[in-house]
């Protein structure tokens, strides 16, 4: 039976073979005698071992997983041998470890994500604050609300095909690659040393990006909530019109002159067809403004998206209710012609 050895690695609990438990000391304890001296070292040796945990979730897939010799080998590899880091000159280079050339490439960022984390990483790829490129897609995607100029749907159908194209950073070598910067220990050490880290803590929770994320937020709250109750009121106003036996009669009277409503009221079209033509319906107005609502809220109060992903199950229920609503307004419009054609009039 193999034996085993209980650690701490970047405060996360791992169990290593021995073999990989020798290894692995040895490694830390050499990249240790290094960074101890410098000033800095002990936060340099921190984001190093976190980094190196990160490596082992992500080969072995769960903490609980006894990680062996051959995968500690392999995130050494991916790190850099600590041997190089003997000479000034050489440690500046990616010896030992993954080289990378430092050119970006575009991934959406799962790590600072609103939705997809499409903005976040066109911010990463060319430099700009992720909260204002989602200030601009919020802006141009609420401007028919206040104007003539339709922008939302094209915004919309540009941001889905950017979420389907452009890949996402799931392993930390692409999130890398997103900031152009490699797993080795020399970027990590970059990053401590010339304070990149803790910018990076300051921007993500900047005063400026909550106060703008807080005003899109409650825009999203107001148009929801409009939407919503002018939705109901139009709902419940059509109702009541149509249960009024007058009002609908006066109604019918005044489009009577092509058209004989009252054979669309002859119990002709199948009660299942119109229930489906008005569920659908309900679903394509009112689902949009409920996931406003869930947006707003959770921008305004600064809420993560439960793993179950309630805005992309609303939005495949919204496509659903609209290819639905398609389908039945056809049937609708076709058994209303076929059985009730004579009603129109052709001359």
């Amino acid at each position: 039976m193999t034996k085993v050895e209980k650690v701490s690695i970047g405060k996360c609990a791992f169990t290593l073979e021995e073999s990989a438990y020798t290894i692995a000391l040895a490694y830390l304890d050499s990249l240790d005698k290094y960074y101890s001296p410098r000033e800095g070292g002990h936060e340099i040796m921190e984001g190093i071992e976190e980094r190196m945990a990160e490596l082992i979730l992500e080969k072995t897939g769960g903490a609980n997983i006894v990680v062996s010799a051959k995968v500690i080998n392999e995130i050494i590899d991916i790190l850099g041998r600590p041997e190089v880091l003997e000479d000034d000159n050489q440690s500046k280079q990616y010896y030992g470890g993954t080289k990378y050339e430092g050119k970006k490439k575009i991934y959406r960022d799962p790590t600072n994500r609103v939705i997809g984390g499409v903005c976040s990483g066109l911010g990463n790829y060319f430099n700009i604050d992720p909260v204002i490129l989602r200030v601009i897609c919020v802006a141009l995607f609420i401007i028919p609300v206040f104007s003539f100029i339709n922008l939302s749907g094209t915004i919309l159908i540009a941001y889905l095909i950017a979420l389907i194209a452009i890949p996402n950073a799931d392993t930390l070598q692409k999130q890398a690659e997103m900031k152009g910067k490699s797993l080795h220990i020399s970027d990590i050490e970059k990053d401590y040393s010339d304070g990149t880290i803790k910018v990076k803590s300051n921007n993500s929770d900047s005063v400026f990006g909550r106060i703008c994320l807080s005003i899109i937020g409650i825009f999203l709250l107001m148009i929801g909530i409009s939407g919503l109750i002018a939705g109901g009121v139009a709902a419940f106003g059509t109702s009541l019109a149509f249960s009024n036996h007058f009002f609908a009669s006066e109604i019918i009277e005044h489009f009577n002159d092509r058209l004989d409503f009252g054979c669309f009221y002859d119990g002709s079209i199948p009660i299942a067809i119109k229930v489906l033509l008005i569920v659908f319906s309900s679903l394509v107005y009112f689902l949009p403004f409920v996931a406003m609502i869930y947006g707003g809220i959770c921008l305004v109060f600064n809420l993560k998206s439960p793993s179950w992903k309630p805005g992309l199950v609303m939005f495949i229920l919204w496509l659903v209710a609209l290819v639905g609503l398609f389908v039945s307004a056809s049937m609708f419009s076709w058994d209303a012609f076929s059985t009730n054609w004579h009603c129109f009039h052709w001359w």
